[in-house]
């Protein structure tokens, strides 16, 4: 994940991102980099940039390993 998230120009990323859709996920996440700097980010739709999907595939491949381990 390390070598993916110093891909990511997090200055550049918008505040807010959205599709046109009824009822769809969204997410929203807090990121600190740069030494203390942080980010927030709010998706609609999940759909906000390349970067962020791969963001999010690899948070839900962590999170799914994690209950994995705890369901043992």
């Amino acid at each position: 994940m390390k070598n993916h998230l110093t891909e990511i120009n997090f200055n550049k990323l918008k505040e807010r991102y959205s599709i046109t859709c009824a009822d769809c996920p969204s997410r929203e996440i807090e990121i600190m980099f740069d030494n203390g700097k942080r980010k927030k980010i709010y998706d609609y739709g999940e759909k906000g940039t390349l970067g962020l999907l791969k963001l999010y595939e690899e948070m839900e491949g962590i999170a799914n390993k994690e209950i994995g381990q705890k369901l043992k």
